[in-house]
């Protein structure tokens, strides 16, 4: 009875973890989601939270970079 508790634990860590993970992943967008280029995802985090341009170009990277 005792690996029949363990196993049932082990699943629902495994359960939990991937709910999570899968809630993580499709909050995060692109920037090409959302902008037409890298210029101007990083002018708008610029602009809107007066970010300095390293900052907005991290926080840009940070958004699943694609080119």
């Amino acid at each position: 009875m005792n690996q029949f508790h363990t196993i049932i634990i082990v699943l629902a860590i495994v359960a939990s973890v991937g709910t999570i993970v899968n809630f993580l992943v499709e909050s995060v967008n692109a920037w090409h989601v959302e902008f037409s280029s890298k210029k101007e995802c990083r002018e708008a985090f610029i602009e809107v939270s007066g970010k300095t341009t390293e900052e907005a170009n991290r926080i840009c990277e940070r958004l699943i970079p694609h080119e």
